[in-house]
């Protein structure tokens, strides 16, 4: 009976692991659109090329990274997250004032990554206990 409390347990903490990593999947894809309808604004409405190509591989890239999360979640969720900070670092030093610009949105990415990250750290740990618990069986503990 206490054996099968616990992969309910396990189970149960893997599925709330995996809702954290769904919620950041879905914040991967709203970087790609932003990425995407940006760029394309700068392309096509500034006449600015260069800005549109880098931005819509940003937006290849963040949708790559997506799907890699079905394999990998704690590594493409670091990697995205990686990406993200390198990308607003560079964009600051180039120009201080983007600090301050959209900031709370900055703030809410930075929060669902952190919690993305742990998201796939535990649902990696649960994902083992479980196979570990699966395999000791019902008569073998």
């Amino acid at each position: 009976m206490i054996f099968r409390s616990n992969i309910a347990v396990r189970t149960r903490l893997l599925k709330e692991s995996e809702r954290g990593i769904s919620t950041c999947k879905k914040l991967l894809y709203v970087l790609a659109a932003i990425n995407l309808i940006l760029g394309l604004v700068a392309g096509f409405m500034a006449d600015d090329f260069p800005t549109m190509i880098s931005s819509i591989c940003l937006a290849l890239l963040f949708l790559i990274l997506t799907a890699w999360a079905d394999r990998n979640p704690f590594g493409a969720i670091l990697t995205a997250f990686i990406v993200y900070l390198t990308l607003n670092v560079v964009a600051i030093i180039d120009n201080p004032a983007l600090l301050f610009q959209g900031l709370l949105f900055k703030i809410i990415f930075i929060v669902a990554f952190v919690g993305g990250i742990r998201s796939a750290r535990q649902a990696g740990v649960h994902r083992a206990e479980l196979e570990k618990l699966k395999g000791t069986g019902i008569g073998n503990h």
